[in-house]
């Protein structure tokens, strides 16, 4: 080997060195930002391990609702999510969109979505379920108000028999913004429970 390639050498590792470090150092506020909403709100946090993300577990109505954040890739976007799983069957089926031009599409094509007589809601969300109840239930002024925030804009819910989902395509990037998912998510779950 000559020196150029020594050279070459050193900075690839340099890089890949920074990198991981930087990796760390997210990963490590990720568990952070989780570990100080478990201790706001009596819940529990548990750590990830190489094959397992983190997750933040919060009591409500006798039930657990678990929070963790994926870090994107090279072939999917980060993702934040709340989820709560139940022994019984008690939630209706629904699913909530943002109204993109996907949705729009769809809608060309004859896809049934809700209309919740809000047109401010209706026109921002998409609702698919049978339940028309359900659907009113959920588009209320306290929802459509935490909906308004920009962290919003690629939620995804979806609502089946025993299992609620919440899906962001982001991470949130403070406090602020895990506390804004984490109240939104609750206030959704509370609407059924």
């Amino acid at each position: 080997m000559d020196e150029a390639d020594l050279i070459v050498l050193a900075f690839v590792a340099v890089i890949f060195i920074a990198v991981l470090g930087f990796a760390y150092l997210q990963n490590k506020a990720r568990d952070e930002r989780m570990l100080r909403q478990a201790k706001k709100r009596g819940g529990a946090f548990r750590k990830g391990g190489f094959f397992k993300v983190a997750e933040l577990r919060i009591p409500l109505n006798g039930e657990m609702v678990i929070f963790h954040m994926e870090p994107g890739s090279r072939h999917s976007s980060p993702k934040t999510v709340a989820r709560l799983n139940l022994d019984t069957p008690r939630l209706p089926v629904l699913r909530m969109v943002h109204n993109s031009l996907w949705q729009k599409l769809m809608a060309s094509f004859g896809q049934e979505r809700i209309i919740t007589n809000d047109e401010e809601f209706d026109r921002d969300w998409v609702i698919h379920s049978q339940d028309d109840l359900a659907a009113r239930r959920l588009a209320t002024a306290d929802l459509k108000e935490k909906l308004s925030n920009r962290l919003f804009r690629h939620l995804d819910l979806q609502i089946g028999p025993q299992q609620l989902s919440m899906t962001v395509l982001t991470l949130p990037s403070n406090d602020e913004q895990f506390d804004q998912f984490i109240d939104t998510a609750m206030l959704i779950i509370r609407k059924f429970l």
